[in-house]
């Protein structure tokens, strides 16, 4: 090797390290970015289905509600026959 082919030399090893360092930070960067969306996925999913629960027990509230009332008409009714 020509003196200043040596001369380069660290520069260039200075420069691939730097380069590959970019790359995992960038690399590490993707992840966590993928894994906050994947976060921000399952919050929605829990969410929707919380709100699909509520809405399920509204329903059952109001037709056990509907059921009770009925049920109260009836002996009511059955207390006036006798």
């Amino acid at each position: 090797m020509n003196p200043k082919q040596e001369q380069n030399e660290p520069e260039k090893q200075e420069e691939r390290r730097r380069v590959k360092l970019e790359n995992e930070f960038d690399n590490q960067n993707l992840i966590r970015n993928e894994m906050i969306q994947e976060r921000k996925q399952m919050v929605e999913r829990k969410t929707k289905l919380e709100n699909e629960r509520d809405e399920m027990i509204q329903v059952r509230n109001k037709m056990q509600a509907k059921s009770d009332e009925k049920q109260e008409e009836r002996e009511e009714m059955e207390k006036g026959t006798e």
